[in-house]
């Protein structure tokens, strides 16, 4: 028996010496491969990286918008509204220029209304009924009572109480033109010059009038419910009732009368 056990355990140890062998004139044979494999593979990527940069630029060169994009920036916009301890709200007048003003946040506007309203107890009557028609022209003109941001500011003894309505709006700024650092005339890659549509996009930068209008679609309006009916009348072949009868046009008659 032990000399039974003792041939196998030669057996098994001369079996792992030759797996052992064989492994590693395997890996010594593999790893040159792998090295050959692994740069190919890094080349191949660096070259593909390199074509998308060159993509890039050349798209940069022929589409002016991205070559000479608007930027924008923001502008301010301010209302003072004066709301005298005598006075039950707004005026006329003043809920004219706070109605104005809203349109103009409505179509300007970027961001939220902020609406300052002043901290001392004894204005808080007067000025919570002029909030209060502020937030209800907020509503008539379309707009949630969420877009408004209240906050409250400080307020001398001999100042009247005043409402301070502003918001933030965009600003088109027109890229600068002019730059033709390139001879055009040994130009050989037949790419778009530098200022090629420079100036369309500083033109249209300083005429357009809403600068949001760049930025993105605006709201749909309501459609026309006359407009509607007459062309659901039109889909159905029916057109509506006449409610008055035109006059006849009548020709005269191109012989003359008798006498």
């Amino acid at each position: 028996m032990s000399a039974m056990n003792a041939k196998r355990m030669t057996l098994k140890s001369a079996s792992r010496l030759a797996i052992g062998e064989a492994c590693r004139d395997m890996s010594m044979t593999c790893r040159p491969l792998l090295v050959i494999v692994v740069a190919a593979t890094t080349l191949t990527l660096t070259a593909c990286r390199d074509r998308q940069h060159e993509a890039m630029r050349a798209l940069a060169k022929s589409d002016y918008t991205i070559a000479h994009p608007i930027t924008f920036s923001h502008g301010h916009a301010h209302l003072h509204v004066e709301v005298p301890h005598d006075r039950r709200g707004l005026s006329r007048r003043q809920r004219v220029d706070v109605y104005r003003f809203l349109q103009l946040y409505r179509a300007r506007g970027e961001g939220r209304l902020t609406v300052s309203a002043p901290r001392a107890p004894r204005d808080h009557m007067v000025v919570s009924r002029a909030l209060r028609r502020i937030k209800v022209g907020l509503e008539e003109i379309g707009l949630r009572r969420r877009a408004l941001r209240l906050r409250r500011h400080a307020t001398r003894g001999y100042e009247e109480p005043t409402i301070r309505l502003s918001f933030q709006y965009p600003l088109a700024q027109a890229p600068r033109c002019g730059a033709w650092p390139d001879d055009l005339g040994r130009h050989k890659a037949r790419l778009p010059y530098h200022d090629f549509g420079c100036s369309a996009q500083r033109n249209l930068a300083l005429s357009v009038d809403n600068a949001r209008d760049l930025q993105r679609p605006r709201d749909v309006a309501p459609a026309s419910a006359q407009r509607r009916f007459a062309t659901w009348q039109d889909y159905l072949g029916t057109k509506p009732e006449e409610t008055s009868a035109a006059p006849k046009a009548t020709t005269p008659s191109a012989t003359p009368p008798s006498p």
